[in-house]
């Protein structure tokens, strides 16, 4: 079995059969399921205070003051031997974190985060169909209780990351009708924020949205001309090409690096891979994951396209840090939502074996002391076979190309066609005669097929 296997059955699943609601003492106990599993990161945090630095909002913070001080902000380090990596319209944004101290800071950034995540984990069961009530809020404390503890996610926390909420704003944008007004705006600033989001553009244009499509570069051009206004000289030199220095963000070679130049140079030892090769493999997990994508959106399933598009963002981008991978959550969404209405043994399989993969496992302590978590940096600590070394090394591109592979092969059988009205696993009633009634999967979610 797969990750694939259960997500992309899990629509056609449901149609059958409605989610199975969880006992009462499970509903009573998510609060303190909840509640341990946040007591349990204080804990981490004040056993190992120094791996909670928040150093990424650091950064945050002293490039909104830099924005003001020309080129600098590109040219000179911003805190340390740090630099910032963002466009100028990112520095705008942070400007107002300069008003008070970091050590105001840290605080409320974490609690963003968390409110982030827990919202996903919501809006990710809300736009599969679970209605308001003590079950959706059960469904959403139960799994963001687990989630928090991938890796990408408390790396996320740790380094006072904006990778959840900016997963956030693009999920909303995207799940909502195709006729909402200004469809693709919140797409278009987050990539005026951080470029990677940009991508999303291609799903759009991928899925036959080209309305939405135009918002989104309008929205991004905006955010260009914003930082332009704000600071022409740090926005000239960053756009005159200092956004194409990977190099800017660390060194390619790190474990934590879990994109495809990450494996190639992890694969090669020093990098010397021609970068004709990089650009071939990127290519074509970028033509695949959006063409997988646009073939779920086509059955309804959104959300999952949403998510395919997201984990191809992160695989193809240049430089992808482990902590950029928080598109694990909805793909913890969906594998649940499996397990509510397919088989319930292959999706908590599933589920297991992603967290087993992608879980915050320390595999050693650096020279400070401070724990090391990720299989990605478990052969530094030990020393393991080839196959698992290669494994282990490069992690997150497995999970996704193994998702990539067994969703292709769910997509391209044909669906069954059904015989008169069926039940709505979402709607819980016999539901209309639709156009294309043959096709069920217009029934999964009201907000996957955009009619309104």
């Amino acid at each position: 079995m797969s990750f694939a296997l259960g997500i992309s059955a899990a629509v056609d699943q449901a149609r059958r059969k409605r989610p199975a609601p969880l006992p009462g003492w499970l509903v009573a106990a998510a609060p303190a399921v909840l509640a341990a599993s946040l007591l349990a990161h204080l804990a981490t945090q004040l056993a190992w205070p120094r791996s909670f630095h928040l150093v990424d909002l650091l950064v945050y913070r002293a490039g909104g003051l830099a924005l003001w001080s020309g080129p600098v902000l590109y040219t000179e380090p911003v805190v340390a031997d740090l630099r910032f990596t963002y466009p100028p319209f990112a520095a705008l944004l942070f400007s107002p974190l300069g008003w008070v101290s970091f050590d105001t800071l840290t605080g409320p950034g974490t609690a963003v985060n968390a409110a982030a995540l827990t919202w996903v984990v919501l809006h990710c069961w809300r736009h599969l169909g679970q209605p308001p009530g003590r079950q959706l809020a059960a469904l959403t404390a139960l799994l963001a209780a687990t989630v928090f503890w991938l890796e990408p996610v408390r790396t996320t926390m740790a380094l006072g990351q904006i990778n959840l909420v900016l997963m956030a704003v693009v999920l909303w944008d995207l799940t909502r009708p195709d006729s909402a007004r200004w469809k693709g705006v919140a797409v278009g600033i987050a990539a005026g924020i951080k470029l990677t989001p940009a991508f999303f553009v291609l799903y759009l244009l991928a899925t036959r949205r080209f309305r939405a499509a135009g918002i989104a570069v309008a929205a991004l051009l905006g955010t260009v001309a914003a930082g332009f206004l704000a600071a022409p000289a740090a926005a000239s030199t960053f756009w005159a090409g200092t956004f194409l220095d990977s190099g800017r963000i660390g060194s390619i070679a790190v474990p934590s690096n879990q994109s495809i130049t990450g494996m190639l140079t992890h694969l090669t030892g020093d990098g010397s891979y021609p970068r004709s090769l990089w650009l071939l493999l990127a290519l074509t997990a970028a033509v695949t994951g959006l063409w997988l994508a646009a073939g779920a959106r086509r059955r309804g399933q959104e959300l999952l396209g949403v998510t395919l598009a997201g984990l191809t963002t992160t695989a193809v981008s240049p430089f992808s840090w482990s902590h950029h991978w928080v598109w694990f959550v909805p793909l913890a969404v969906l594998l649940t939502h499996h397990a509510r209405t397919g088989s319930r043994r292959v999706g908590l399989t599933l589920l297991a074996a992603l967290h087993l993969l992608a879980g915050a496992w320390i595999v050693g302590f650096a020279r400070t002391g401070n724990p090391v978590p990720g299989l990605f940096f478990l052969d530094l600590f030990h020393d393991l076979p080839l196959a698992l070394e290669l494994l282990t090394r490069n992690v997150y591109l497995v999970i996704f190309a193994g998702t990539l592979a067994l969703t292709a092969t769910q997509l391209l059988r044909p669906l069954a066609p059904a015989p008169g009205p069926l039940r709505s696993p979402v709607l819980g009633a016999r539901s209309r005669a639709l156009p294309g009634a043959g096709r069920p999967w217009v029934l999964l979610s009201r907000r996957g097929s955009g009619r309104g």
